[in-house]
């Protein structure tokens, strides 16, 4: 019985250990280290390859996406690089972890790393803007997990906060 409690007790003690260095070493560090750098890169809408994991989410205006939109947004009338402009904005002054990683050599796209407020976790999201004609705009948006299988929906929620 003594034994299993030292046992106990040792395991304790590794995982007390190892929560404190990954905090003292800081989480995005620590997925830095681990995973390599947060921002994945480009997402290409026109093949439209979802994670094969849950967590994802992809939002578009009607017609832009195809059948696997998890949300869809209206068309809004305003010229791309305005409404990305208007978006930036808009995420930038979030509070959270949101820096924004593309090149801005595109005034109708954007791309940003966020990370969860405790675990960091980051994920990528990239927003486009694509003019409809007559002075409207629609939405191409897909946010992805860089790390683990189910993120219980905050890709989801993160687009429709951002995007509402």
């Amino acid at each position: 019985m003594k034994l299993i409690v030292r046992i106990a007790a040792a395991v304790a003690a590794v995982i007390i250990l190892v929560f404190a260095v990954f905090f003292a070493v800081g989480p995005q560090q620590v997925w830095l280290q681990l995973t390599g750098p947060a921002d994945m890169g480009r997402y290409d809408f026109d093949s439209l390859q979802r994670s094969a994991s849950s967590n994802d989410a992809l939002a578009c205006s009607p017609s832009l996406c195809g059948e696997s939109v998890d949300i869809e947004i209206p068309s809004i009338e305003e010229k791309p690089s305005e409404l990305i402009i208007r978006l930036d904005a808009r995420i930038m002054s979030e509070t959270g972890s949101v820096v924004r990683v593309d090149d801005r050599s595109n005034p109708a796209y954007a791309r940003y790393v966020t990370h969860s407020p405790w675990m960091a976790y980051p994920d990528t999201t990239d927003v486009e803007a694509i003019d409809l004609g007559n002075g409207k705009s629609g939405i191409r948006a897909y946010a992805r997990a860089k790390i683990g299988q189910k993120d219980f929906g905050a890709n989801a929620e993160r687009l429709r906060e951002w995007l509402k």
